[in-house]
């Protein structure tokens, strides 16, 4: 009976030793593919990081380019509401010289001549109020696609180091269009013109920021990657359509 014990006994011990025996020769295979878990956890991490910066430098950018274009709206509505007006100066005119060419006497051309001399002075005015509408609207323009970069690179300056490693995604402004109000006159001489869209007025009026996204890598990231990365190269643009009486700005996909 003692004996069979002892065996028993022995028989256990064996089936422990066996075990222990078979993590051991788990633990270095685990150890040998931990890189690659870690690499993957950080590709993961980065890439989960670079979508969600992506998503919103594309939503800051659409909404400063539409808040722009939307500022331009009143200005160009103003400025096609003037011409009624410059046609019917232009006609006055027109009428006004005819009957100088046409009068009997001296004294009644005198007299056309200060009706001519009314008519000169209103569409003077009326053209340093289109002129001043057409400046307005550049100016808001440049001004709104110079925000609109601006907002992005403090975005990208509040979201430095990215979880605690001081990693952090740059934004490197690529191109900017900032177009001129897409308008032109009716004629290329002479004072108050009409004032009409230019061809293709859409693409014209298309105001764009392009850029890319960089990594610049930190602490624990730089095992992963050697300098900065580009990892991104993206546009946004935004526009002007006619829509019943008046205007409405939309996203332009267009590449330039």
């Amino acid at each position: 009976m003692a004996s069979a014990t002892v065996l028993e006994i022995s028989g256990s011990n064996q089936k422990s030793v066996t075990a222990l025996n078979q993590r051991g020769s788990a633990l270095p295979f685990l150890l040998a593919f931990l890189p690659v878990i870690l690499t993957s956890f950080v590709l993961l991490a980065v890439s989960s990081a670079w979508i969600t910066q992506s998503m919103a430098t594309k939503h800051l950018c659409r909404t400063g380019l539409l808040r722009t274009q939307k500022q331009i709206d009143p200005i160009l509505t103003q400025l096609m509401g003037l011409n009624p007006l410059a046609l019917a100066l232009r006609a006055d005119r027109q009428r006004t010289l005819a009957q100088i060419a046409r009068a009997p006497h001296p004294a009644a051309v005198a007299v056309l001549f200060v009706k001519l001399g009314r008519i000169h002075q209103k569409q003077y005015r009326l053209d340093l109020r289109q002129k001043s509408l057409i400046r307005l609207g550049q100016q808001k323009l440049r001004l709104g696609v110079q925000a609109t970069v601006g907002d992005l690179h403090r975005h990208f300056i509040s979201e430095k180091n990215l979880w605690g490693t001081q990693a952090y995604f740059v934004f490197l402004p690529r191109k900017r269009i900032i177009p001129p109000l897409a308008v032109r006159p009716d004629t290329p001489t002479g004072l108050a013109p009409k004032y009409e869209l230019l061809p293709q007025f859409e693409k014209q009026q298309t105001a764009l920021i392009s850029w890319s996204l960089r990594m610049s890598p930190g602490s624990i990231w730089k095992k992963w990657f050697s300098g900065n990365k580009i990892l991104q190269s993206d546009q946004c643009a935004a526009t002007l359509t006619k829509e019943n009486s008046g205007w409405k700005e939309i996203l332009n996909e267009v590449k330039f």
